[in-house]
C-alpha cells in the first residue's frame, strides 16, 4: 500500500508562507492541530466583514483541498465558531 504525500509535506516553503500570510491577515483564524497533523490545513474563526450598517461577524471554516498549491482553498460558512458565536442570517 502506497502513502500519499500531504501538499504540506510536497511544497513546505509555500505552506509556511501560507501560513505567515494567514497569521498576518487574518490574525482571528485558529489552524485545526488535529486536521494538521494528518496533512491538512484546516482554519476556523470568524471573518469580519465590514458592511454599511455595521461590522458583521461570520464564522468560517477555510479548508486547503490536497490539490494545494494548485487549487484553491474552500471558504464556507460555519453554524457557529468554536468561539460560541452563532451564524448571522
Amino acid at each position: 500500500m502506497t502513502e500519499t504525500l500531504s501538499w504540506i509535506t510536497l511544497h513546505p516553503a509555500w505552506y509556511a508562507n501560507e501560513v505567515r500570510l494567514l497569521s498576518m491577515h487574518y490574525p482571528q483564524l485558529r489552524i485545526d492541530q488535529q486536521a494538521l497533523r494528518k496533512g491538512h490545513l484546516w482554519a476556523f474563526g470568524d471573518l469580519e466583514v465590514n458592511a454599511p450598517e455595521g461590522t458583521k461577524r461570520y464564522p468560517i471554516a477555510l479548508i486547503y483541498p490536497p490539490a494545494t498549491p494548485f487549487a484553491h482553498p474552500s471558504v464556507t460558512l460555519r453554524r457557529s465558531c468554536r468561539s460560541g458565536i452563532p451564524m448571522e442570517e
